[in-house]
């Protein structure tokens, strides 16, 4: 598989970067992350200028890439000093029982991220779709879509996405991003203990605690990007502190690489990376000797901003032409029209609470009261709240609203510590800074975002850096203590990387890592719906489609995924029908042959109309007039005709079909009454077992589409043997309009 040039050039980059005898093997990664991620940029940007980010360029690249660092390898690399840095970090590792553990917790979360697909929710809505919009394009230029965050959102971690699919042609390895980043994050902040000075335990229990973090561990196995820009804020604050050491051209450019890649990956990072960097910079700018060396840092400081700024230029460039801002919020409804010092204090207050859950409602319930009598009115002041969203205390194992409930505490008296205990405990006056960064950072976050009941996943980049303060702050109560914590860190991390409610080893429900069905995974979150859409993608590859118009808003993605894996050809795809700002990229003349929409009509598009083809509760089909009319007269061939009347009704696998052409108004106002007879009455659910059948009656208008002269309708049926069915619809005063019945072979 090509995929597999990618870790052959990140393998040679660290052997050249530890064949250098300067830097450890962890060192040496994060070095080599930063260059794979500077190549990795710079080709996504200049091949979209010529539309050329297809495979066969991409692999031309890497290969390319690779064999000039194997000669130079060849030629310069010193092999002495990469098996010297080599015997070094192995003989750590074996010495150290915790990173045996953390090795296998790793193991783990990539085993999950390569069986299971991505199926996260916002991955659906925009992290993947963007994806396969660029690969269609051939560039990262911008296309029209009714999901405007396929465009404004920083797009760092779905550049990285893109070349993993190109060179794998598919989505197997998507995953991987996350949970590379998951490892990242423990070593960059076991490097950041380092350079605070504490020996190698301790560098040790920061990288448990990054590790173990529980919405770490739900996210490495996703497709998100909160890890991404976690791991790039570390980064930056390890290059930061070596910096102040030792304010080189090499440390500098690679401080400002990473303050770059942070902001390129995730807005959060437009929050925390000011108070991080500004906190740095004084400690330098303080501590100093001299009028020489604070100039020094006054440079480099502008260098790094210089720097970050480029990498970043491409992409706001893009965002200003169309939305005539660098980054536009994804909802204005994020942020206040007004701040206020006790919004800010209620704000710390609840994004604190969403760490707060334990499996325990009762305890949850009282912890809740307690905030309420704490705050007052301003516990659910619907001013300084998303959309009036009310706090709520639960335990959740969902990756996007998961609690980090002993990593809070541990982390909140750290803090409390270091920042106020600081000469007590002999802590230096960095760590002192560090810790002061992230207080900042998160005030800083509650003075500008309303709070949500989502916003613990925003926070993993202060609990990453935190984990180097935590670790400092444990291990100063004494060499047990730190054991202790490392062993509890350890064990609690257990439920998290089993119990993924989203991509679980194992559940009660049956879903589990050993009959993954990738197909259907991809509709977790709508898995009520995924057969229709699974049809849908049936209907339409019988007739090899070249271009398909898309009015989808949640899953976009893996309609198109199965589109491309069940077609011969895969076809072209583009929003149609858009209303907001990005219908300026689109060619109003454009009228694809089908769309597939959630609404429940289509307008004409390029004076074209369009006609229902193929209809299920969700989700249908339409076709250009000129083919519409072969197709409808096709749609019902190999379904049971089972009623004659009113409406013909059909069956159609595991579903009843209602058509009528011509209709009137007159025949979509009344109620559909369905009466379902099961073979075995303990089918049905207990209340209706008096009555012995099922109802599910509905209204048009709920489960019906209208296309030209025709009505369609369509109701799924239980899944249990079925004995008789009864149907057909009331008028306006209760009488029947018109009514049917048929019955099933067991």
């Amino acid at each position: 598989m090509a995929i597999i040039i990618l870790p052959l050039f990140f393998s040679t980059l660290l052997l050249a970067f530890t064949g250098t005898g300067r830097y450890g093997l962890r060192q040496s990664l994060v070095y080599a992350a930063t260059v794979y991620t500077l190549c990795l940029a710079f080709t996504t940007e200049l091949f979209s200028i010529w539309n050329i980010l297809v495979f066969e360029v991409l692999l031309t690249f890497w290969i390319g890439l690779t064999l000039l660092l194997v000669l130079y390898l060849r030629f310069y690399g010193n092999r002495a000093a990469v098996l010297q840095t080599l015997s070094g970090a192995w003989t750590r590792f074996r010495a150290s029982k915790a990173l045996w553990v953390v090795t296998l917790i790793w193991s783990f979360i990539l085993a999950i991220a390569l069986v299971y697909p991505p199926n996260t929710w916002d991955a659906m809505v925009y992290h993947m779709p963007r994806v396969l919009s660029w690969i269609q394009q051939g560039s990262i230029g911008l296309f029209p879509t009714a999901e405007l965050r396929q465009l404004h959102q920083p797009p760092l971690a779905g550049w990285n996405i893109l070349h993993f699919q190109i060179l794998s042609d598919g989505d197997r390895f998507a995953t991987m991003v996350q949970w590379l980043a998951l490892v990242g994050c423990g070593i960059a902040a076991s490097l950041i203990a380092r350079e605070l000075r504490q020996p190698f335990r301790v560098q040790v229990l920061a990288l448990v605690i990054a590790t173990t973090l529980p919405m770490g561990l739900l996210q490495g196995s996703s497709t998100l990007s909160d890890l991404v820009v976690s791991f790039w804020l570390l980064v930056f604050a390890l290059f930061a502190l070596q910096c102040l050491r030792k304010p080189t051209v090499g440390r500098i450019s690679f401080c400002g690489l990473a303050l770059g890649f942070a902001l390129l990956t995730k807005g959060t990072a437009h929050i925390f990376a000011p108070p991080l960097g500004l906190l740095l910079w004084l400690y330098g700018i303080i501590y100093a000797k001299g009028l020489q060396p604070r100039m020094r840092l006054i440079t480099a400081a502008a260098m790094v901003v210089g720097l970050a700024l480029l990498l970043n230029s491409g992409h706001w460039a893009r965002n200003w032409g169309l939305f005539g801002h660098p980054q536009p919020p994804t909802d204005p409804e994020d942020f206040y029209p007004a701040v206020s010092v006790p919004i800010v204090w209620a704000n710390l207050v609840r994004h604190a609470a969403l760490h707060l859950g334990v499996p325990s409602d009762r305890i949850n319930a009282m912890t809740l009261d307690v905030i309420h009598d704490l705050l007052g009115d301003l516990t659910d002041d619907p001013g300084s709240a998303y959309r009036n969203q009310k706090l709520s205390i639960t335990f959740s194992k969902l990756e996007l609203n998961v609690g980090n409930f002993l990593h809070f505490w541990v982390l909140l008296v750290s803090l409390l510590g270091v920042v106020l205990l600081g000469r007590r405990f002999q802590f230096s006056a960095l760590t002192v800074h560090l810790a002061l960064a992230i207080v900042l950072g998160m005030i800083f976050y509650s003075s500008i975002l309303r709070w949500d009941p989502w916003a613990s996943r925003r926070h993993i980049p202060l609990f990453m850096l935190g984990a180097p303060i935590a670790a400092a702050f444990v291990s100063s109560l004494g060499s047990r203590m730190s054991g202790h914590f490392t062993n509890l860190f350890l064990i609690m991390s257990v439920p998290w990387i089993f119990f993924n409610e989203t991509r679980p080893i194992y559940s009660d429900e049956g879903r589990s890592i050993f009959s993954v069905d990738r197909a259907e995974e991809r509709f977790y979150n709508l898995d009520n719906l995924s057969h229709f859409y699974i049809g849908a993608v049936d209907y339409l590859k019988e007739y090899s489609p070249e271009e398909i118009g898309i009015q989808l808003y949640h899953f976009e993605y893996p309609f198109r995924f199965l589109m491309r894996e069940n077609s011969e050809g895969i076809p072209r795809f583009e929003h149609v029908g858009v209303a907001n700002v990005s219908r300026t990229l689109q060619d109003s003349s454009y009228a694809p042959q089908y769309i597939i929409s959630t609404r429940k009509t289509v307008s004409a598009l390029g004076g074209v109309s369009y006609r229902t083809v193929w209809i299920a509760p969700g989700v249908g089909v339409w076709a250009r007039e000129e083919l519409a009319h072969d197709l409808v007269s096709e749609m019902f061939v190999g379904d049971t005709l089972v009623i004659e009347s009113n409406y013909d009704v059909y069956v159609r696998d595991n579903a009843l079909l209602y058509v009528k052409e011509p209709c009137s108004q007159e025949d979509v106002d009344g109620t559909f009454f369905v009466q379902v007879v099961p073979v075995d009455i303990n089918d049905l659910p207990y209340h209706r077992r008096q009555y012995r059948s099922d109802n599910l009656d509905f209204r048009f208008e709920a489960h019906g589409w209208r296309s030209g002269d025709m009505c369609l309708a369509a109701r799924r049926l239980p899944m249990y043997a079925i004995s008789h069915i009864e149907t057909g619809q009331y008028g306006p005063g209760a009488g029947h309009i018109w009514e049917g019945g048929f019955s099933f072979d067991q």
